[in-house]
């Protein structure tokens, strides 16, 4: 399994993805060699952790810094990038490192015996086919984000939907995160469907449950105000800007509202600017990133979670949501929303009607405790290990 990041080393989803699926398969013995580009202070007794600094590649090391692109980047990012890596004496983009990527695993998949190889999202397609000429091993790739959802319409890199269309082009296989994505890659890239299999994401309910929060800390935060909150990277692709116009209308109806934004990411600032324009100063509060029991304290706190994402592959966040006992609004442009069927689904752009239905759940108990109730009773059946087992049932059909 071939993958470029991994809890508690993880920009966004596709780590917590990872890490939830590789412990599902585990629990179902499947024996897996989980490869990452950098050495990381990893310990887990499920996994083992190939990594490409091993003393036994040593002469092959090349220091790679990655570059948190999974977001998406402007082209005036990429070109500053380059640009700066190109005057430090390092010429590598993150092209070129996946490239590079590709020549070591393929060394690296002959010294492991495998059945299969199995390589998650677009950084890891050359590795992956660069494994299967090696080796002659099937090889199946897992989308969890295509560059047509991280980027706005027509500001694409060709580069990286070339190594897209490759990847799923050379695979036996290819396991889209929901059908949305399914289509998307079928439409975008001209995929066979039938060459397609979804695999919904789950949630890790028992490691969200391991975190022991008083009610005494979760009155003491922000007493007296209904917390609203935004979890994801700052970036086009999440609609900060749309929770930041729901926000605004929200304020109005329902002034005792707080507003939390978790996360970081190139549209910070601009964030930052248009709360200021919306006269949400001292109503919007940024958090910055959050990991595992911060993150969890924020849910459980919440009265209320939106992802107004544009385009969203699935998205995890609603799911551990829903698991606090919070209720949930999502944009119908979600994957999850196949999963998630007692959340309040909306269209992205249609900041009114999200609006409206925000200041319904803030202002309705029973309409709240309604929405709770059916949202942590659904992702109990939302899991990593339905997700492996449907994985299990790919993997027998390519060997």
């Amino acid at each position: 399994m071939i993958g470029w990041e991994f809890p508690p080393n993880n920009a966004g989803g596709l780590g917590i993805a990872c890490e939830g699926l590789t412990k599902a398969l585990a629990k179902q013995h499947i024996s897996q060699i989980f490869t990452l580009p950098k050495v990381l202070p990893i310990q887990t007794d499920y996994l083992e952790f190939a990594s490409l600094d091993d003393p036994f590649f040593t002469q092959l090391h090349v220091n790679m810094k990655l570059y948190p692109s999974y977001g998406g980047m402007t082209k005036d990012q990429w070109n500053y990038l380059a640009t700066k890596s190109a005057l430090a004496g390092n010429s590598h983009n993150l092209i070129e490192q996946a490239y590079e990527y590709a020549n070591l695993v393929s060394i690296l998949s002959q010294k492991y015996d495998h059945d299969l190889i199995h390589g998650h999202d677009w950084f890891t397609y050359p590795a992956a086919i660069a494994a299967k000429k090696a080796t002659g091993n099937p090889m199946l790739v897992h989308v969890h984000a295509t560059e047509f959802d991280r980027t706005l319409a027509g500001s694409e890199d060709p580069r990286i939907c070339r190594i897209e269309y490759e990847g799923l082009s050379n695979a036996d296989k290819v396991i889209a995160v929901s059908e949305y994505t399914r289509q998307m890659v079928a439409s975008k890239y001209q995929i066979p469907l039938s060459k397609i299999e979804v695999v919904h994401n789950g949630v890790d309910l028992q490691k969200q449950r391991s975190y022991y929060i008083s009610n005494e800390e979760l009155d003491l935060f922000a007493r007296g105000h209904k917390i609203v909150v935004f979890v994801g990277r700052l970036t086009s692709q999440k609609g900060p800007d749309y929770f930041v116009k729901i926000a605004e209308k929200v304020s109005r109806a329902v002034p005792e509202a707080l507003f939390v934004i978790a996360g970081s990411g190139d549209m910070y600032r601009q964030i930052v600017m248009q709360s200021g324009q919306s006269r949400l100063t001292g109503k919007l509060l940024f958090s910055g990133f959050l990991r595992d029991r911060q993150k969890e304290f924020l849910y459980r706190r919440a009265d209320l979670f939106i992802m107004p994402s544009i385009s969203e592959p699935f998205g995890i966040v609603p799911l551990e949501a829903a698991a606090a006992f919070t209720p949930v609004i999502i944009s119908n442009q979600s994957g999850v929303k196949e999963v998630l069927h007692s959340a309040i689904c909306a269209d992205f752009w249609d900041t009114d009607y999200i609006a409206k239905k925000a200041i319904e759940v803030l202002t309705d108990p029973l309409y709240s405790y309604y929405l709770r109730e059916n949202g942590a009773r659904e992702v109990e059946q939302i899991t990593w290990d339905r997700a492996a087992s449907k994985c299990i049932n790919v993997y027998q059909s390519l060997l």
